[in-house]
């Protein structure tokens, strides 16, 4: 399955790799340097059947954060504002379908 989006969320600690597929949204932070642990340290799916809306809204300089909530959970990404343009842009587009 191909993605619609790919990009990096930068966020505190750890960066994040963000993929939009047609059917969910993946977010996928690295082991942290100091882990002994070969596994991917944090991961999460959100299901776009559950995305209820999309926000922006700038986060000083170099970025913009994009909101997305749904059902009983709220996800931010940080991205830089052309990412968080296209990023929900192309989201948006998969929501209407």
């Amino acid at each position: 399955m191909n993605p619609l989006f790919e990009g990096k969320s930068h966020e505190q600690g750890r960066n994040a790799k963000v993929t939009l597929f047609d059917n969910r949204i993946e977010r996928v932070q690295e082991k942290a340097r100091m882990s002994l642990s070969r596994a991917k340290q944090d991961v999460e799916m959100t299901p776009l059947r559950s995305v209820t809306s999309v926000q922006t809204k700038k986060d000083g300089l170099r970025y913009t954060k994009v909101i997305v909530f749904a059902s009983a959970n709220t996800v931010e990404f940080r991205f830089s504002h052309a990412d968080a343009q296209a990023f929900k842009d192309v989201l948006q587009q998969a929501l209407l379908g």
